[in-house]
């Protein structure tokens, strides 16, 4: 009886290797950390390109809510900027009253005094043109670097400036004078106006919201 070999075993079919992962399109280095939207709200970096951010407004510069859609919120509108909170901006405030203090005592001395003494009775009394000058000199002062530089030397000094809410543009002078006139009114109620951009979330004082602005500086990215 003859014996039958068993037919060969077929070799395995060797895998072929896989191919090459394509090449990464190259992208430019991000201009701002992964996560950050873009200052009108409505784009965030996912570290390589611009992306729609999800539930932005179309609303204006620096809406607070604008950094919904799951993204962490920040302290300011746009990338590189912070809201100026209560008491840097009283620090300015502060540098401010002396320079124009010091232009009023100039004024008071050339003018005779902050206040005068009639000759015939003795009774001192307010120098009424230095009071108006005063007043002339501190509006003058404030909506003028209002309008020029969107800042006041006392701003500016600490790097601040003061924006526009719906585009981020600097102020020019109808801003700056619906601006004064919402200071004056914040400041009536005993200064409450002004307090309160201690606990709003965008630091406005109510002159502020009526000249729809706010005040930023710059910070680290």
């Amino acid at each position: 009886m003859t014996t039958m070999d068993p037919p060969p075993e077929e070799p395995t079919p060797t895998p072929a290797p896989a191919p090459d992962p394509p090449a990464q399109e190259a992208h430019p280095a991000p201009a701002s950390a992964a996560g950050t939207l873009s200052p009108d709200g409505r784009w965030v970096w996912d570290g390589a390109q611009w992306q729609p951010a999800a539930g932005a407004p179309m609303g204006g510069y620096g809406d607070p809510a604008a950094y919904g859609g799951g993204f962490a919120p920040v302290s300011g509108p746009a990338p590189g900027l912070a809201y100026a909170g209560f008491w840097i901006r009283v620090v300015a405030y502060l540098i401010d009253s002396a320079i124009i203090f010091a232009l009023v005592f100039v004024l008071a001395l050339v003018s005779g005094g902050i206040t005068k003494t009639d000759p015939n009775t003795g009774v001192q009394t307010v120098n009424a043109s230095v009071q108006v000058f005063a007043f002339l000199i501190g509006l003058a002062y404030v909506i003028g670097f209002w309008t020029v530089r969107s800042a006041t030397p006392g701003q500016i000094a600490l790097g601040m400036r003061i924006l526009r809410v719906d585009n981020g543009a600097p102020l020019d002078a109808g801003k700056a004078v619906i601006r004064y006139i919402g200071y004056i009114i914040a400041v009536l109620p005993f200064g409450l106006g002004l307090i309160w951009a201690g606990f709003d979330p965008r630091k406005q004082g109510w002159h502020d919201k009526i000249a729809g602005t706010v005040v930023v500086r710059s910070v680290p990215v």
